[in-house]
Formats: C-alpha cells, structure tokens, sequence
C-alpha cells in the first residue's frame, strides 16, 4: 500500500452472482448478502486502525467478520444458488 491507501474504507451494497448470461450492465443474478437492505463494509489498514475508528466501530457494535465475496459466489455456485446468510448478522 502507499500513503495514500493507509486506510480504506468500501461499502458493497447488492453484490450480485451468476454464472451465465454475464453481462456487467445487468442487475440480474443472485444475491451475495441475505437481504438487499444490508451492506458489506470493508477496513483495510496498513497498520492498526485508528484510535477514532476502533472507537466508532466499537460504539456501533461493528466487529471484524471473515467474509469472502468470492467464497460465497463459488458456495452459491455448488448449492445451486441458493443463499446462505449464517455469516452475517443484522444488527
């Protein structure tokens, strides 16, 4: 990572999976996340996080999952696309 990328922070919202017709304009597929009200949000530091971060993760109840987008599309792929949402929970 450089300096500028110390610290990341993403939101995924309606992460999609198929296996055919794949077409990037395309709002068609199944569902990653359980609920299409849910977000995926990603930290990636360089080094620890900060102070005011922990802080504020910690203030909402937001603790560190293991999440794969990818392990989950290939889970979908081998269960016949069917969802799985005993990773995340809805606070």
């Amino acid at each position: 990572m450089s300096d500028s990328d110390a610290l990341r922070i993403t939101f995924d919202h309606q992460i999609l999976f198929r296996n055919k017709n794949i077409d990037f304009s395309s709002n068609e597929g199944n569902p990653i996340l359980s609920s299409k009200d849910l977000y995926l949000m990603e930290v990636k530091s360089e080094d620890n996080f900060p102070f005011w971060l922990a802080r504020k993760l910690s203030e909402y109840e937001l603790y560190s999952q293991s999440f794969s987008k990818y392990g989950k599309a290939y889970q979908q792929y081998l269960l016949g696309g069917t969802t799985d949402d005993y990773i995340l929970y809805h606070y």
